[in-house]
């Protein structure tokens, strides 16, 4: 069992860490417990709807399909995944394992350190989420295999019925590659993976952005490490085209009134 914290209301988590001493597992030796057969097929007689009038289904001719599973119990441990918390503050996390040899309930307490920051960081604690009012429309790409640097220019448009109010800042909460590793260049902040923000303070009119309305182009610049070749995938889109993917959320900080 393993668990990762979220100090920011899910929108960023910690490196997973390990809860329990032993794993569950089955070897050899595991004995294996039998659920009840489940049984198809032979012929059977049902009411049934023929042209709006009450008919017999015969279904004959099939095998008799007999299918004999181990016990789900034996598997899942049944339902008893969950967590308390104590008025401590220590996480209570359950869990079944087997590693008496028999699947059984067990707990661990977790003291979680750390301050927690409303919206993922402390510079913007105190600015409103907006990302529902707003989209992110690109203008144009371009990608230099010299120095493995993708742009990309791009402005906010708003896609709801309200003013949207500058200025604008936009915290990247996931970032990833198919062909390299990614790192953001020219945040405000320095940061050059999760938690780094843009700022997009002169991509908004002084009046804010008005329903169906742009910003201003920004350019957000990436560069890839270690890229690798285009491979085949055993899954769509069937080869590694992916040269960037990251999530963001926006944040405005209207200004307060006197």
């Amino acid at each position: 069992m393993w668990g990762a914290v979220s100090l920011d209301g899910g929108v960023t988590f910690t490196p997973n860490v390990r809860l329990s001493e032993a794993a569950n597992v089955y070897t050899s030796r595991t004995e294996w417990i039998v659920g009840g057969p489940n049984v198809a097929g032979g012929g059977t007689r049902k009411p049934g709807i023929a042209q709006g009038r009450p008919v017999v289904v015969e279904r004959t001719g099939r095998p008799l399909t007999v299918t004999l599973d181990l016990g789900s119990f034996f598997v899942t441990g049944g339902s008893s995944f969950g967590m308390a918390v104590g008025s401590d503050g220590v996480f209570h996390p359950t869990w079944i394992d087997n590693r008496t040899g028999v699947g059984q309930l067990w707990t661990s307490g977790i003291t979680v350190h750390g301050a927690v920051e409303k919206n993922g960081a402390s510079e913007l604690a105190d600015w409103t989420d907006v990302t529902d009012k707003l989209t992110l429309e690109a203008q144009s790409t371009s990608y230099d295999r010299g120095t493995n640097t993708l742009t990309l220019t791009a402005r906010l448009k708003n896609t709801s019925k309200d003013i949207v109010r500058g200025p604008l800042k936009l915290r990247v909460t996931n970032l990833s590659s198919r062909l390299g590793v990614p790192a953001i260049v020219g945040a405000e902040n320095g940061l050059r993976g999760v938690g780094a923000i843009w700022d997009f303070a002169r991509a908004v009119p002084a009046n804010g952005l008005l329903p169906d309305s742009t910003g201003s182009p920004q350019v957000l610049t990436f560069r890839l490490s270690d890229v690798r070749a285009i491979r085949l995938l055993p899954e769509p889109p069937g080869f590694t085209s992916r040269l960037v993917s990251f999530d963001a959320r926006v944040y405005s900080r209207v200004p307060r009134s006197p």
